[in-house]
C-alpha cells in the first residue's frame, strides 16, 4: 500500500487561476493505476490551533516549530469532503428511504448501518458527520488498512462509529442468523420491532479473474445475498459499489440480485465504471412514488453538501 500527497493545480479549470489543492491518496500496489481513496488536505484554522493549545501545551510547541518549518503537520483531512463520486451517489440514494431517516432523526432513534470495507476511512467519517443519527459499524478484514486509516487519514472511532476487524461475509451471516431467531421469537409473541437497516458493500477485489473489480465475487453469491436480505429484516437498503468492465458479469450480478430482492435500483456514474446498486426486500420504507419530496427530506437532514438532485437523476429501476 502507498500513501502519497499530491497537489492538483487549477482544479477549478480556470487557466488564469493559480489555485491549487492538496490531496492524500491511498493506492494498493496490486492495482497501482487505481486510487483506492482520496482525501482533501486543509490547513488547520487558528481556532483549531487554539483548541489544540488548550489540550496540550507540549504538543502545541512542537506544532508551532513544525509550522515554522513548513511541516505538513499543519495539514489535516477535511472529512466534510467526498473524494469519490460514487460515495456521493451512495448518500444521494438514501433518498429512497428518506422518510424513515427523517422519522428516526426526529424521534432520536439511531439508524443501524454496516459498511463492509474501510479503505482510508474517509466515507465512514463523512457519513458520521453528515448524518449524525446514524450508528455505523465498519467491517474490515485487514488490520493494516485500519492502521493506515487512523495514522494518515484522520480516521477515528467513537460511540457512533466502530470498527470490527474480521470477515465481512461472516459478520453479516452471523447477524442475519441472530436476527432471524429474534424475528421468529417476536412473531410468536405477536410483536414487530423490526427497524430499518442499511448495509453497504464497498470492497475491491484482489482477484480480477472473475471479471469483478468490486466487490469480490463472494459478495454476489446467492448465499451471501440471501444473508443480506435476512440482515435487513423487513426493510432497509442493501447497497453495493459495483465495478466491472464486462457487461455479461454485470448482467449476472443484476440477475442474482433480482432473484433475491423485490426492489432493485441502479445509479450509473457517467465518468466512471462504478455503478451503485440499491436493493430492498420490500417496499416498506421505499419512497419511489414521491422521489422529489424524498430528495428534499434527505437534503434537510444532511449536514454536509451533497448534490443529491444531480445524482438522483441517474437513478433507474431495474
Amino acid at each position: 500500500m502507498v500513501v502519497e500527497d499530491v497537489v492538483y493545480e487549477n482544479v477549478d479549470g480556470d487557466q488564469s487561476s493559480t489555485s491549487e489543492k492538496m490531496f492524500r491518496r491511498l493506492i494498493f500496489k496490486r492495482s497501482s493505476g487505481l486510487v483506492q481513496s482520496e482525501a482533501l488536505l486543509i490547513t488547520d484554522s487558528p481556532s483549531d490551533e487554539m483548541d489544540k493549545m488548550n489540550k496540550s501545551a507540549s504538543a502545541t510547541s512542537k506544532k508551532r516549530r513544525n509550522q515554522k518549518k513548513g511541516s505538513k503537520n499543519s495539514l489535516r483531512i477535511d472529512h466534510s469532503y467526498l473524494g469519490s463520486s460514487y460515495h456521493s451517489s451512495i448518500i444521494s440514494g438514501l433518498s429512497l428511504v428518506a422518510s424513515a431517516l427523517s422519522a428516526a432523526a426526529a424521534s432520536g432513534v439511531k439508524i443501524s448501518t454496516t459498511v463492509i470495507g474501510l479503505g482510508a476511512g474517509c466515507f465512514p467519517m463523512f457519513f458520521r458527520g453528515c448524518l449524525p443519527f446514524v450508528d455505523i459499524e465498519v467491517v474490515e478484514l485487514d488490520p493494516m488498512v485500519a492502521e493506515l486509516a487512523k495514522k494518515y487519514f484522520g480516521f477515528s472511532v467513537d460511540e457512533q462509529l466502530k470498527v470490527h476487524l474480521g470477515d465481512g461475509i461472516k459478520f453479516v451471516e452471523d447477524i442475519a442468523a441472530a436476527q432471524h431467531g429474534a424475528a421468529t421469537h417476536s412473531v410468536s409473541n405477536g410483536s414487530d420491532n423490526n427497524g430499518i437497516n442499511i448495509l453497504i458493500v464497498d470492497v475491491d477485489s484482489s482477484d480480477l479473474s472473475s471479471g469483478l473489480s468490486c466487490p469480490p465475487v463472494n459478495f454476489v453469491e446467492d448465499s451471501f445475498l440471501l444473508s443480506a436480505k435476512q440482515f435487513l429484516s423487513e426493510g432497509g437498503l442493501f447497497i453495493i459499489n459495483l465495478v466491472s468492465r464486462s457487461s455479461s458479469v454485470r448482467d449476472m450480478v443484476i440477475s442474482r440480485l433480482k432473484a433475491v430482492f423485490e426492489h432493485l435500483y441502479s445509479m450509473q456514474l457517467d465518468e466512471d465504471v462504478n455503478e451503485v446498486l440499491f436493493a430492498s426486500p420490500s417496499k416498506r420504507y421505499l419512497e419511489t412514488d414521491h422521489l422529489d419530496a424524498a430528495v428534499t427530506k434527505l437534503k434537510d437532514l444532511l449536514k454536509f453538501a451533497v448534490d443529491v438532485e444531480s445524482d438522483i437523476k441517474k437513478l433507474q429501476k431495474l
